[in-house]
């Protein structure tokens, strides 16, 4: 136990000399309307249990959240939802919209910004990344 503080303090210490070292990434926040256009894109179809036909190009790439060094957009939103792995909003609720496109972003601006600080590179996160995954598939079976 001592020893697994003992790292942690150490990946603290190392985590925030690396931000001092570096600006981080900053998001922006939703563009204006961004939330009622994914919920006019997707409602009518989940009223009748359908799913939404494929976007076009152009709704495809329009922009919902926007930060320095990148966006999301209605097809990165369409791709997490069909994807499963990320709970679904409640669509009936404008918020609950808006918080999750807050949160789709932040997710991608904290990678953005992990992948430019080389942290995937880093053996001690390496390490860590296995055991917990070989502890997630352990309980699993």
């Amino acid at each position: 136990m001592l020893l697994t503080v003992l790292r942690q303090r150490s990946s603290a210490r190392s985590c925030c000399a690396a931000s001092r070292a570096s600006p981080p990434i900053t998001a922006c926040g939703c563009a204006r309307g961004a939330s009622q256009e994914l919920i006019g894109r997707i409602m009518p179809y989940n009223i009748k249990g359908e799913d939404p036909p494929p976007l076009t190009t152009s709704e495809s790439s329009k922009v919902l959240v926007e930060w320095e060094g990148g966006a999301y957009t209605m097809g990165d939103a369409f791709q997490d939802l069909r994807n499963g792995q990320i709970p679904r909003p409640n669509f009936n609720v404008m918020p609950s919209v808006e918080r999750w496109l807050g949160l789709r972003a932040i997710e991608r601006t904290a990678l953005l910004e992990a992948l430019r600080r080389q942290l995937d590179q880093d053996p001690d996160l390496q390490r860590a990344s296995a055991s917990a995954s070989t502890t997630t598939c352990s309980r699993a079976t």
